[in-house]
């Protein structure tokens, strides 16, 4: 049986580009990460990204939700619009690399399951 997961991304978009993250093994994605238990999900995408980047962004509206199965989880992310607030743009421990890309470079990234899909909505 599967465990299901809910989590969330942030699209933040500076300039006409999007700020992604890259993990360890490779994969890029938006910042996001798992709702803790009570938390609604648009301060879920502003924690996260702040945890991830040290950036503050606002969360303006669910952009779409995508889903997928691997291993024994199932995940589905819900993708919020942000706009950015305030801050210094860091890159904390969990990942290896950080960058604001255009539309059609993020095509060309290799996007983790759940995050490219987000591209149909951008």
């Amino acid at each position: 049986m599967l465990k299901p997961e809910m989590n969330v991304y942030a699209v933040v978009e500076r300039s006409g580009k999007y700020l992604v993250l890259r993990r360890r093994n490779g994969v890029w994605e938006f910042p996001g990460g798992s709702i803790e238990k009570g938390e609604a999900p648009e301060r879920a995408a502003e924690r996260e990204t702040f945890e991830e980047t040290g950036l503050k962004v606002k969360a303006r509206g669910m952009l779409c939700t995508t889903s997928a199965a691997f291993g024994r989880k199932y995940a589905l992310y819900c993708v919020y619009r942000t706009s950015l607030k305030a801050g210094e743009a860091r890159i904390s421990g969990e990942h290896a690399e950080m960058k604001w890309v255009g539309r059609e470079e993020l095509g060309k990234l290799a996007l983790g399951y759940n995050a490219r899909p987000v591209l149909e909505c951008l």
